[in-house]
C-alpha cells in the first residue's frame, strides 16, 4: 500500500496566474527543479534531519494522481514529489513554507495524514522557515483558498499563519533571501 501525505496546495493555479504584487517574487531562479531541491535540502537541515535521512526530490509527471498539488511527501520511499509547473507560480516564501511543511513529515516518519499531523507540519514547518516574510506570503496564498476545507484536514488558516508571521517579525526573523532583497511587508 502506497502511503502519501499531501499539502492541499498553496494557491489554485488560476488564482496565481495573474498574481503580481509588490514584494512578492514568483521565482528567483530560472531552474525551478534546482530551486526545489535546494529548498528541500535547506528545510530538512533547518529541521535537524540527518543528511542520511534526507528525502530525494522527484519531479512529478502529469499522469501522477497527485499532480494537482504543488508538492507531496511519500513516506513509503522517502521522497518529496514536486509539481514544478505549479510551484513556478508560487512566491518564493510560499515555496519555502511548503518544503518545510513536507520536511516535518520526513522528520517524524509520518505514516498517514491526519488533522493533527497536518497541523503539526504547518506549525513546526512555518516556524522552521525562520522568516516573517515567507510566512506572510504563505498566509496570503492560504487566504485565497477555501479555508473551511483546509481546516477540516488540520491545516492552519491564513489568520493562524499570520500569527506565526507576526511572532517571527517581533523576533526580527528573515531568511537570507528576504534580507538580501529587502523584500518585506509593511
Amino acid at each position: 500500500m502506497k502511503l502519501k501525505l499531501t499539502i492541499l496546495g498553496l494557491l489554485a493555479l488560476s488564482s496565481l496566474t495573474y498574481f503580481v504584487a509588490k514584494n512578492r517574487v514568483i521565482c528567483p531562479k530560472s531552474d525551478e527543479f534546482a530551486l526545489c531541491k535546494e529548498l528541500a535540502k535547506e528545510a530538512q537541515l533547518a529541521l535537524g534531519i540527518p543528511q542520511e535521512r534526507h528525502a530525494e526530490v522527484v519531479k512529478m509527471q502529469s499522469n501522477d494522481p497527485m499532480y494537482t498539488y504543488p508538492a507531496y511527501c511519500s513516506n513509503e520511499n522517502d521522497k518529496i514529489y514536486v509539481n514544478t509547473e505549479m510551484l513556478s507560480q508560487i512566491p518564493y516564501g510560499g515555496k519555502r513554507c511548503i518544503f518545510c511543511h513536507e520536511s516535518v513529515h520526513i522528520k517524524y516518519n509520518d505514516a498517514k495524514s491526519t488533522p493533527k499531523v497536518e497541523n503539526r507540519a504547518d506549525t513546526e514547518g512555518f516556524y522552521a522557515t525562520g522568516c516573517s516574510q515567507c510566512t506572510h506570503e504563505m498566509a496570503y496564498g492560504r487566504s485565497l483558498q477555501n479555508e473551511d476545507e483546509l481546516i477540516k484536514d488540520g491545516y492552519l488558516t491564513s489568520k493562524e499563519i499570520n500569527k506565526i508571521s507576526a511572532d517571527l517579525k517581533k523576533q526580527h526573523k528573515l531568511c537570507q533571501y528576504h534580507k538580501d532583497n529587502k523584500l518585506t511587508y509593511a
